[in-house]
């Protein structure tokens, strides 16, 4: 070989190895890394708790846009028995889902059950962690997000300020999770939300549907679930009224001045009290309830769970279980979040959109429009479900919502002749009601505030169960639609006005009868005699 040809043949190995180093060096730093690199080490050491978890774990930060500025936090449960995958979203906005959804309600390591949703027994001493034997784990591959940007471990620039730019910042780290974990691309997804995360969900879902038909690779899609979900800020927000009015919380002239005063705010004839712009869901009147209903000194009617009284701190608290136990250095290192050097809080300062400069251009009134197209141009199912002793978004709210979305099925979910409605049971007990159209799916969920795994642990493992079987089916008894209770056998009773039994219109139409057969007879007498009688009025 030549001087000049072996120069050339180390010049190319040069190149060969820079494009070699580069190629990695770029994978890297693009953030495509493989499962491993997410891989949960070392926390049955920490919490002895998750020596019971069955199922592996992985965590840690995914790009949600292109520049890598704003990183995602997830955490994920396998199952190797399931095809599918929840992704679990709570609300806020500005909550964590790891604090309450993994912690509070369906992970796979959980707090005891206690009265009012406390995380402290006492205020003062920590409960406890303890295995959940009815983790939603047991039954699909589960996993929590913390979003939007700036919530848990989350971080970047700049927080978005609508639910378009929640919606693409979740596709685009979708689609890089799917990138490092190529077998959870083929699972059947499921997004499920809980609170404010009915904006999140529906404009997620909707986001994924339009992106169907770009060149990105496929997202499998199967269903939506809403619990307890903010929808509608127009036809929910004031229900808070009629709820604690039904409840015995306020009287009447209560109920109505609150009426008054939330019609001023939607119409712009005040202020809201908690926002720079005037939206129904900020105008204060929760708490105008709460204070009407008797909240003092830090108590107040648990808006969440109304069978109870409790300022209800879990969700704010830094000092928790939850804080304190994700805020370890060696919890972080094992969650792969080491770097991070933000403090975790379950919710940031300010969370729910009060004074808080998060999404301050979410204005949609309502997700119709999104629910609507899910259920008109794809085939995925979408289910609401509602605890019926949460007064914060109930399910009278939901319902109406409901009733309202224009859609092709609309006039059959309208139409008892047309709509499948009845009993959900689990384990032989009445565990709700049900309601079934197509592929839209209503549920109210008995004995439970507004996060109903927390409330209801045995009812929403079955719930979880059907929803990811696909085309669920709750109703266990149909309740016929039917009035023959106030039919009598031999003829259909006229319909009347409310309060007023048949026997007294009868009673009262032979004695107007009988009256004017008198008047008559008296008054071709008084023609007779020559005179006109006096005018009578009856």
């Amino acid at each position: 070989m030549t001087g000049k040809a072996c120069a050339s043949a180390v010049a190319m190995r040069n190149i060969n190895f820079t494009t070699f180093v580069l190629f990695w060096m770029a994978r890297m730093g693009t953030g495509q890394k493989s499962p491993e690199d997410f891989r949960v080490h070392g926390l049955a050491d920490i919490e002895p708790a998750f020596a019971s978890v069955d199922g592996n774990m992985f965590s840690g930060l995914i790009s949600a846009r292109e520049n890598s500025e704003a990183e995602l936090f997830f955490w994920l449960i396998t199952n190797d028995s399931s095809d599918s995958l929840v992704i679990w979203f709570n609300g806020g906005p500005g909550c964590s889902s790891i604090d309450a959804g993994f912690f509070f309600e369906m992970g796979p390591v959980t707090t005891p059950l206690h009265p009012a949703g406390y995380d402290n027994l006492d205020r003062g001493n920590e409960a406890p962690l303890k295995f959940n034997k009815y983790t939603w784990a047991n039954v699909s591959n589960i996993m929590y997000i913390e979003q939007p940007v700036g919530v848990g471990y989350t971080h970047g620039s700049p927080k978005p300020q609508d639910e378009d730019e929640v919606a693409a910042d979740f596709y685009r780290f979708l689609q890089n999770f799917f990138d490092i974990f190529p077998k959870m691309r083929k699972q059947r997804l499921f997004l499920v939300g809980e609170s404010y995360a009915g904006m999140y969900v529906p404009s997620m879902a909707h986001y994924i549907h339009e992106k169907a038909t770009s060149d990105d690779p496929k997202i499998n899609l199967k269903g939506i679930a809403l619990g307890n979900g903010w929808v509608d800020a127009v036809k929910q927000g004031p229900l808070v009224i009629d709820y604690a009015w039904w409840h015995g919380m306020i009287d009447t002239v209560y109920r109505d001045a609150l009426w008054s005063a939330w019609a001023d705010c939607i119409n712009g004839s005040i202020s809201s009290p908690f926002h720079k712009f005037t939206v129904p869901d900020e105008c204060g009147i929760m708490g105008a309830v709460l204070e009407a209903a008797g909240a003092k000194d830090g108590q107040s009617p648990n808006t969440y769970d109304v069978t109870t009284w409790d300022t209800y701190p879990v969700l704010t608290s830094d000092t928790g279980t939850f804080a304190k136990f994700l805020n370890r250095p060696e919890v972080k290192e094992a969650l792969n979040v080491g770097h991070v050097k933000k403090e975790w809080m379950g919710c940031i300062p300010g969370a729910g959109r009060r004074k808080l400069s998060l999404l301050d251009n979410d204005r949609p009134l309502s997700m119709a429009r999104y629910m609507a197209d899910l259920l008109d141009k794809t085939d995925i199912d979408v289910l609401v479900y509602n605890g019926d002793d949460d007064m914060s978004t109930c399910s009278q709210g939901s319902e109406l919502f409901l009733n309202d979305m224009e859609w092709s099925g609309q006039s059959d979910w309208l139409d008892p002749s047309a709509y499948s409605r009845g009993l959900w049971k689990v384990n032989g007990k009445v565990a709700g009601h049900a309601k079934s159209v197509r592929n839209l799916h209503f549920l109210v969920v008995y004995n439970s505030g507004h996060m109903v795994p927390y409330n209801q642990p045995v009812n929403s493992y079955d719930l979880v169960t059907r929803f990811t079987r696909g085309r669920p089916d709750y109703i266990d008894q149909e309740i016929p639609f039917t009035l023959d209770h106030y039919r009598r056998p031999e003829k259909q009773i006229v319909p009347t006005s409310p309060g007023q039994p048949m026997s007294h219109l009868v009673s009262a139409g032979i004695g107007c009868l009988f009256g004017v057969m008198i008047m008559w007879m008296k008054t071709k007498r008084s023609k007779q005699q020559g005179y006109d009688p006096v005018p009578t009025h009856f």
